[in-house]
């Protein structure tokens, strides 16, 4: 059974407590939700990340490569002229 403060505030147009909790525990079970749907898109873009980020340097890299192997290729085939490029970088690096 009801209180009479519940019950007046209830009458007066307030809300029960059962009415509160319910919308307490929507909003607990909202937030809950978004963080997971938040989780799911940050895990989903971290697999994602690591093979984006290896495309992007390795076309940096031959960006950076071509106007060396283009300079070679006047003087020598270009798959010599490509792989001498790699092997001057390669030598200037270890």
């Amino acid at each position: 059974m009801s209180s009479l403060p519940e019950r007046l505030n209830t009458a007066l147009g307030g809300a029960s407590s059962t009415s509160v909790w319910l919308r307490r525990f929507l909003i607990v079970l909202t937030v809950l939700g978004c963080m997971v749907i938040v989780g799911i898109v940050f895990w989903f873009l971290a697999i994602i990340a690591h093979p984006i980020i290896l495309l992007f340097i390795g076309v940096v890299i031959a960006y950076l490569l071509y106007p060396l192997s283009k300079r070679l290729s006047r003087h020598m085939p270009r798959a010599l002229a490509i792989l001498l490029t790699y092997g001057i970088v390669a030598a200037v690096l270890f």
